[in-house]
């Protein structure tokens, strides 16, 4: 193919055959972005927007009489669109519980305002050759995987043996004298106990000045003293003032907040029994969690959750 003409002429020709072949072999992406789905989108939308369509090309025909019929269908439209962004929004808060994740509701918040972010384009190299498909990516990846686990990989002694024990019937029957029957006794106890490295312990004192931390063993393994200690949710320093448990309790409070701000200024989300149910279920919840043990902390701490001082947070 590149036996005569100069060397010019040869890589030229060998450069358009390498271009020709990539452009018949690969796709080429379309220049168009895709079109995310809306969840408060339905028939009744759809209606709205087919006959502002309608109205718009009788305008774009005959602007002087159709000025009115357009204007009266672009208000139609976007007075039914508020209306099933408002509609959707109540019905999704309505399910909203305290368990419900603040990312969780952000998203929902960023679908019906069609702030979509940008997903990575999945691709898979298998023996050289690229796999940018979704079924064709799982049915790679499950026949590495049944390949993997296969027992052709074992070794044939091991064969042997598994062949041996498959033939021996299983005896499912148990009885108490059985060694995971039998009950825990005190030298398993201190034994897990023993082995345990998660128990530590907290002296709580508002006494000033310096005293040494006791030492305290279980078995003959030193229990490590520390300053604070985050049980169940909530975080017991020495002095049992709980401020590093309402700093924190601060912080996710302000998190939450911030989706009440967002909310307050649309027109589909500043509904208020939508807002009160938000505040019960994402910023009221925490609040609530442990109150009646770190309501004991003096003025000044339980200030710091008050509305005027969360929003600067």
């Amino acid at each position: 193919m590149v036996s005569s003409g100069s060397i010019d002429e040869a890589v030229s020709l060998v450069t358009s055959c390498i271009l020709s072949a990539a452009n018949n072999a690969i796709s080429q992406p379309s220049s168009r972005l895709p079109r995310f789905p809306k969840p408060w989108w339905n028939e009744e939308c759809q209606m709205a927007k087919k006959d502002q369509n309608k109205a718009w090309n009788w305008f774009r025909r005959y602007p002087t009489d159709n000025m009115i019929a357009f204007n009266n269908a672009r208000a139609r439209a976007r007075k039914i669109h508020r209306q099933c962004k408002r509609e959707w929004w109540i019905k999704y808060v309505s399910n909203i519980t305290c368990s419900t994740s603040n990312k969780e509701v952000w998203n929902k918040i960023c679908k019906l305002s069609g702030n979509y972010s940008a997903s990575p384009v999945s691709m898979l190299v298998s023996n050289g050759v690229s796999i940018n498909t979704i079924p064709e990516i799982a049915n790679t990846l499950a026949e590495t995987f049944a390949k993997m686990s296969s027992c052709d990989n074992y070794t044939p002694a091991f064969q042997a043996l598994k062949r041996r024990e498959e033939r021996v019937k299983l005896n499912f029957s148990s009885s108490t004298e059985e060694g995971y029957n039998s009950p825990l006794t005190l030298l398993e106890l201190r034994i897990a106990l023993h082995r345990s490295e998660k128990t530590v312990s907290v002296v709580f004192s508002r006494k000033r000045g310096v005293f040494p931390n006791p030492e305290l063993f279980i078995g003959r393994s030193l229990i490590k003293v520390v300053k604070e200690f985050k049980f169940l949710g909530l975080i017991f320093d020495q002095s049992l003032r709980f401020h590093r448990h309402l700093k924190d309790l601060k912080i996710r409070s302000a998190k939450a907040l911030n989706i009440l701000k967002v909310l307050a200024n649309t027109r589909w989300g500043a509904d208020r029994t939508s807002l009160l149910r938000l505040y019960r279920a994402l910023i009221r919840s925490k609040l609530d969690y442990g109150s009646v043990v770190y309501s004991s902390a003096c003025k000044s701490l339980l200030k710091i959750l008050y509305p005027q001082y969360i929003i600067k947070a």
